[in-house]
């Protein structure tokens, strides 16, 4: 006896095989067509057996007989085949429209349209379903749950046509790579400065003689234990590449404005951490690094350079003073490190020798490729610049920008490349006048290694306790070219505005924010089938950290701009768990054991500050005390702590 699932036979065909019996059902379900296919089953002849009635089916062939050998029981032997629905039912519509195309019969026609919506339908229910599986099978466990939020948020861009030199497009894999490696190019060439030729030979010839002299200082060796507690770190997923993104809110078309990012194979990674242990050794001996660089150093955050900032300005508005502060943009600062000019100040601070010969060797003879799907452009060289994902270019680079000027008028603050030079005076024209002092110092600094600054891109603003912002002031000038008042500036992510009151920045977090939850709307909605502590998970650790940078800093700002974001976090939550309108903000908060954003900003201000005399920098460790009491200090950064909140049913705050 055997089994038929699939006949494929239309309706009277009936194949016979010697010596079996034959039991068919044929597949009939439209009229006026012939329709292929049902269930069979084979049988000797001389077994014993009788056909078994079986109801009407949806979706499913069967057939069935009962046998019986012997003195056994009798057996039911069914065979069954289960149609995917949809695909039956294109397949109907398609004998329809064929059939109707024949005989233009007006009901054909109409059961074909029925057919055809149907059959519409039942994908979007499908696809409906499959994705509502999906989500529910989605689990931090298995990271599945965060590579579908990082594909949410970083949806894969394929390159489109780029505009290449003399207004030519690049449409084809090799035509693209091609066109943003001539980018590329020019990008990685040391800035050039007219009538500094002697200088930059003299520099290069100093560097030429150190490489070429022989040392014998030796370094500490590395140990298998040191490599090894690297080694376990690594990420074997991600292979050596160069990976372009694109700048954000920039032109696609435009091949300047993809950034390489480079990974880098294992070895050399393990090769770069030692080579970055040695050099952190030595800086930590001598102390090279200025307290005013926060970038890559330990235990800093932006938010540490962002609170030494704001209370220098609030300093000065507690005398009464104005503060200028010119932000500066430096053009493609990891990109054009003049690589002699990096050695040189390696070779001057004193480095172990075979320190600066191995960062020689790295820096030189580099080259790159750019790979667009599977075509690769032409090498090129690599004449500047520190390769962008590198362990060792964020301190390679530091070292570059340590000797940065410095003057008795004006402070300066640093985050990796981006600056900020800070002075303050009770006359507008005095404080404009120190910038300008500075930035005639800064032009020669600049001139000298080779770094350009963006005047368009710079911006200067002018804080001040005054009722009145002041308007017409002088322009600062770079290379003669001025920098525009603005005022509202962004450093370091965080929106300053001349009278500290925030409400710019906040209004930018809450629609920050809500760009995010759309992102995340398919994983965390009402009717998302993604279990409610999952839901919870992606709130606190992808919206909850945007809304909440920086809180350290304007946690102290008006209850009118706090309730915004108060608010939002209510909105969220309810979605998260469908919760209907007559459900109260506390409940939700109860159930869920999440505290409201106001109690959560002032913890993470608790946390910050308790861990702030434990800060190797001692500018940012000294901050000046103050009464967060006294009227004129209520709006700075430690005043958040002696705040409390009321969040029901109505957010208020209170002095504690």
């Amino acid at each position: 006896m055997f089994l038929v699932q699939e006949t494929w036979l239309e309706p009277g065909i009936d194949p016979q095989i010697a010596n079996y019996r034959l039991t068919k059902d044929d597949r009939i379900e439209i009229p006026h067509t012939v329709t292929r296919g049902g269930t069979a089953i084979y049988y000797k002849n001389e077994i014993v057996h009788h056909r078994v009635p079986l109801p009407n089916l949806q979706g499913t062939d069967a057939t069935a007989v009962q046998i019986k050998i012997n003195n056994f029981p009798p057996i039911n032997i069914v065979s069954a085949y289960v149609r995917r629905r949809i695909k039956f039912k294109i397949y109907q519509r398609n004998r329809l429209r064929k059939f109707w195309q024949r005989t233009r019969c007006p009901s054909i026609y109409s059961q074909f349209r029925t057919l055809s919506r149907e059959i519409a339908k039942d994908i979007q229910t499908y696809s409906r379903d499959q994705w509502e599986k999906h989500i529910e099978a989605l689990s931090p466990v298995d990271n599945t749950l965060w590579r579908k939020s990082s594909l949410l948020r970083k949806p894969f861009q394929s390159i489109p046509p780029l505009k290449g030199a003399l207004g030519s497009i690049a449409i084809t894999p090799i035509e693209k790579a091609e066109v943003i490696a001539d980018s590329l190019q020019v990008q990685f060439e040391p800035n050039h400065v007219a009538g500094r030729e002697l200088f930059d030979q003299r520099i290069h010839d100093e560097v030429t003689n150190f490489i070429n002299t022989p040392h014998v200082q030796e370094i500490e060796p590395t140990t298998p234990t040191e490599v090894l507690s690297y080694v376990q770190r690594l990420k074997p997923r991600k292979s050596p590449d160069l990976i372009r993104f694109l700048i954000p809110d920039k032109d696609s078309a435009l091949p300047s404005n993809y950034r390489p990012i480079s990974l880098l194979s294992c070895l050399s990674k393990v090769y770069e951490f030692v080579l970055l242990q040695r050099l952190n050794q030595h800086c930590a001996a001598f102390n090279f690094i200025i307290p005013q660089q926060c970038g890559f150093r330990p235990k800093c955050s932006t938010v540490h350079q962002l609170l030494r900032v704001t209370e220098l300005i609030h300093s000065g508005f507690a005398k009464h003073e104005a503060t200028g502060i010119l932000f500066l943009d430096i053009a493609k600062a990891f990109d054009k490190i003049w690589h002699d000019g990096l050695l040189i100040k390696l070779i001057r601070l004193d480095f172990p020798p075979p320190l600066i010969k191995s960062i020689h060797s790295f820096l030189s003879d580099r080259s790159f490729r750019v790979r667009v799907d599977k075509t690769l452009s032409s090498p090129r060289p690599i004449r500047s610049g520190l390769p962008q994902g590198s362990l060792c270019s964020p301190l390679l680079f530091t070292l570059y920008v340590n000797d940065m000027p410095q003057t008795d008028l004006s402070h300066l603050a640093m985050f990796a490349d981006d600056t900020a030079i800070i002075t303050q005076n009770k006359r507008f024209s005095v404080v404009i006048s120190n910038l300008q002092h500075y930035v005639s110092l800064l032009e020669l600094w600049l001139t000298d290694w080779k770094i350009k600054v963006n005047a368009s891109k710079s911006a200067c603003l002018m804080f001040t306790s005054r009722p009145r912002l002041p308007v017409g002031l002088t322009p600062v000038q770079i290379f003669g070219q001025p920098v525009p008042w603005v005022r509202v500036a962004k450093y370091l992510g965080l929106f300053l505005d001349a009278k500290l009151i925030f409400a710019h920045h906040i209004e930018q977090t809450r629609k920050k924010a809500q760009a995010v939850h759309a992102v995340l709307k398919r994983l965390i909605s009402r009717r998302s089938k993604l279990a409610i502590r999952h839901k919870v998970l992606l709130y606190k650790s992808i919206i909850r950290p945007v809304m909440s940078y920086g809180s350290q800093i304007w946690g102290s700002a008006g209850m009118c701009h706090l309730k915004k974001l108060h608010t939002l976090t209510n909105s969220f939550l309810r979605q998260i768990v469908n919760a209907p309108w007559f459900v109260r903000n506390e409940v939700i908060y109860r159930d869920l054991k999440i505290k409201p954003f106001l109690p959560h900003i002032k913890n993470l201000s608790k946390r910050f500050f308790d861990k702030l005399p434990s800060v190797p920098n001692e500018l940012i460790r000294n901050q000046p005390a103050y009464d967060p009491a006294v009227p004129s200090s209520q709006k700075r950064p430690r005043a958040l702590l002696e705040h409390d909140f009321i969040n029901f049913p109505q957010a208020k705050r209170l002095r504690v």
